[in-house]
């Protein structure tokens, strides 16, 4: 019997803070970052002010939790690419192509999301973020099984990764300000060639 409760508690918690996130988009959608306060999020959820501080502690906390909450699909996605049957190479191009694709199809969004105080709220905490280290480690193995498959040089995966990452961060930064520069399959080609061969011309011999 409390064990069935307690299943009943999580479902409900997790549709309430899942109602609140949806109620934060529309707030933030509708009317940018800075109109965004626990008061407006509540009255738009339909919930308590009081309410809405049992499961969010203050405004960054809930901005984080959103960001976290629409990133599902996407992760969603690079699981599957990270997972698939695909040579590392084409994971790589894959994985960045998707990511910049994502992003550009919800533009306007993460245009206000991302851009504003919520990404250096977010951002600085990158390091202790468990799904931060998780995609990390998987984009690793990607490194390290082309390693294994003399497709790749004998370097660091982990640090390989994490400049692949923030490439693709730096690549989705560049598209918002300069929208519609290039294709995001043109991008995410770019990207995987300059890892898997440099920015060296080939020097055909005299």
């Amino acid at each position: 019997m409390k064990k069935n409760k307690s299943n009943r508690k999580r479902i409900w918690d997790a549709a309430k803070k899942q109602t609140i996130v949806q109620a934060v988009i529309r707030v933030l959608t509708e009317h940018g970052f800075e109109r965004i306060t626990m008061d407006r999020v509540a009255a738009e959820a339909g919930i308590a002010k009081g309410t809405l501080y049992l499961y969010f502690k203050d405004k960054d906390e809930l901005l984080a939790a959103v960001l976290e909450f629409s990133l599902e699909p996407l992760v969603r996605k690079l699981d599957e690419l990270i997972q698939s049957d695909l040579p590392p190479d084409r994971k790589i191009e894959y994985i960045a192509q998707r990511y910049l694709k994502y992003f550009e199809e919800n533009r306007d969004f993460y245009r206000i999301l991302l851009l504003e105080r919520v990404r250096r709220s977010y951002h600085c905490h990158v390091a202790e973020n468990i799904r931060y280290k998780d995609y990390l480690e998987a984009v690793a193995g990607i490194i390290q099984e082309g390693i294994a498959k003399n497709l790749f040089k004998p370097l660091d995966a982990v640090k390989v990764a994490a400049m692949l990452i923030e490439s693709c961060v730096a690549l989705l930064y560049h598209r918002m300000f300069w929208p519609g520069t290039t294709p995001v399959e043109e991008d995410a080609r770019m990207l995987a060639q300059i890892f898997f061969h440099g920015m060296h011309r080939e020097v055909s011999a005299a």
